[in-house]
């Protein structure tokens, strides 16, 4: 299964929106939530997303403003090891 991490520091109003966009999503496997990151200030936003929804979900955030008003990384997932995620790779694709 091909994964994509994304890493970012989310404005704390900014918080709930993304994780109302993340947490149902079929593709978003791993959301961990981090509260009160700093510099910038924010909370700490990690999950694993497959490599097809990608881009969509990276629309998602931008459209969100998590680009301009705090940060997103993104890293290629070399290995995951996890008896579920196989089902989100199977699942029909919500985006």
């Amino acid at each position: 299964m091909d994964l994509i991490h994304f890493r970012m520091v989310v404005p704390p109003d900014l918080t709930q929106p993304v994780l109302d966009l993340l947490a149902p999503h079929d593709r978003v496997l791993n959301l961990v939530v981090v509260r009160a990151a700093h510099v910038p200030d924010g909370d700490a936003v990690e999950c694993d997303v497959l490599t097809g929804a990608a881009n969509g979900v990276l629309a998602d955030l931008r459209g969100l403003g998590i680009d301009r008003t705090g940060s997103i990384a993104v890293d290629d997932v070399d290995m995951m090891f996890c008896s579920w995620s196989s089902r989100a790779s199977s699942a029909p694709s919500a985006s």
